[in-house]
């Protein structure tokens, strides 16, 4: 029999031809293209026989079916598997300038379109090594799918993800949340981090998500509480999955260390550095709340005695101990120039008790830098402290959104237009990380 029988017919045509299948063991996985099953009224019926004929086979001998309603699968590496239907696949994926020494990651998506967007969103800054699209689970669910990819190991050749993606829209069957809150703890244990979108959370959207993929409503409330429960990262909107995805890609790896500990500490240090006091009280209000229950709690850092003594100095080098007092996140001013910059950076960077750091400079009527000048700088610190879990910040427009990209995509480091927006992002995942198990 074939390894894949790919099938794009028209609904109806496509329950003959894999009733033909089913008859003389054609293949061993069907990947099933075809729309216009249970997401539709006129197709449910379709669905149903087809279900039906599939149960009147062997277990163990039947063939595995993705689908109905999807786009097809992408797998990396030297045995690759491409089932897209795209005019160029691989540019798609991979992109012109695609860093390959990213860690990898794996999306799992129930809309064939969200993982078009993704993979082509995520070409140049993150190593995408596989994604599977799984339309309405009719046979193969996305909760079959990690587990696979969590027992089984990713496939040969291509190394173990660092996060994975999954876009939700309705589990496949009663028991499949249990599943998928066992398989985040297992995927935990092993140092990757699932970050989780769920469609279908209001009425409107369970309406939307019936006649997408045909999946029933669930309630969000309890999903949300009983996903982050067990330690997924869960994302209110598009962009926050796209950058939490991203972000624990390049972060995760630095921090293996604390998110695979049994024994999670009482409290995770942040560091921030800024030169305009709105961004420290923005980095401040964003820090996340106690949550009952919840052992750890997110706070700014404190320094070892050799750090603040040497960021005293350069408080007092620089002339700032008489404009601005040094506090839980540090506040240097427009005075302090690059090197300052430099210099200062290089202390905290030094000291062992920040989990992370974010750095976040601003133009000032005094001093507005190129982007250049702040890549340079960005680029000293990363190439001198690979292993620190440094996230930047750049605001002030447009012209610094080139710079943004290169940092991302050039040099695999983290930076965000906003301090505050990153910061969240930096604690909802610091909040997963450090949930027990």
């Amino acid at each position: 029999p074939v390894v894949v029988f790919v099938v794009p017919f028209p609904a109806t045509d496509a329950v003959k031809a894999l009733e033909e299948c089913f008859q003389h063991n054609y293949c061993n996985t069907v990947q099933l293209f075809s729309a216009g099953f249970a997401e539709t009224e006129a197709g449910q019926g379709l669905q149903e026989e087809l279900l039906g004929n599939l149960k009147q086979l062997d277990k163990i001998s039947r063939p595995i079916i993705n689908g109905p309603n999807t786009v097809g699968n992408w797998v990396s590496g030297p045995q690759s598997f491409n089932t897209i239907f795209a005019d160029d696949p691989q540019a798609l994926v991979v992109g012109d300038s695609v860093n390959k020494n990213l860690p990898t990651v794996a999306l799992i998506c129930q809309s064939g379109g969200f993982a078009v967007a993704r993979l082509s969103g995520f070409s140049s800054i993150v190593h995408t090594s596989m994604c599977v699209t799984v339309g309405n689970q009719m046979d193969m669910s996305a909760t079959d799918v990690l587990e696979n990819l969590l027992v089984n190991g990713p496939p040969q050749g291509i190394s173990e993800p660092v996060a994975v993606g999954i876009y939700l829209e309705g589990f496949a069957a009663k028991g499949d949340g249990l599943r998928m809150m066992t398989l985040v703890r297992k995927a935990r244990k092993r140092g990757i981090t699932v970050v989780l979108y769920k469609a279908g959370r209001t009425q409107a959207g369970q309406a939307a998500v019936a006649t997408h993929t045909a999946s029933m409503a669930t309630d969000y409330g309890n999903f949300l509480r009983l996903m982050e429960h067990s330690g997924a990262v869960v994302c209110s909107n598009l962009e926050e999955f796209h950058n939490l995805v991203t972000l624990s890609s390049l972060l995760g790896p630095k921090l293996k260390e604390l998110i695979t500990s049994e024994e999670k500490p009482e409290t995770v240090g942040i560091c921030g550095l800024t030169n305009t006091g709105y961004l420290k009280c923005g980095m401040a209000d964003s820090l996340p709340k106690p949550v009952p229950g919840h052992k750890t709690k997110i706070v700014p850092t404190t320094y070892e005695e050799h750090t603040m003594d040497a960021i005293k100095k350069v408080y007092a080098d620089y002339k700032l101990t008489d404009v601005v007092e040094i506090g839980d996140f540090l506040d240097v001013t427009p005075a302090l120039h690059l090197a300052g910059w430099h210099e200062l950076m290089t202390y905290l960077l030094k000291d062992p008790n920040p989990c992370v750091y974010i750095f976040s400079p601003v133009i000032s009527p005094q001093r507005v830098p190129t982007p250049k000048v702040i890549t340079l700088l960005f680029e000293a610190i990363t190439k001198d402290f690979p292993n620190q879990p440094v996230v930047t910040t750049m605001e002030s427009g447009a012209r610094y959104n080139k710079m943004r990209q290169e940092l991302w995509q050039v040099h695999g480091t983290p930076c965000f237009e906003y301090a505050d927006v990153a910061m969240a992002y930096i604690s909802k995942l610091l909040m997963a990380w450090t949930r027990p198990f």
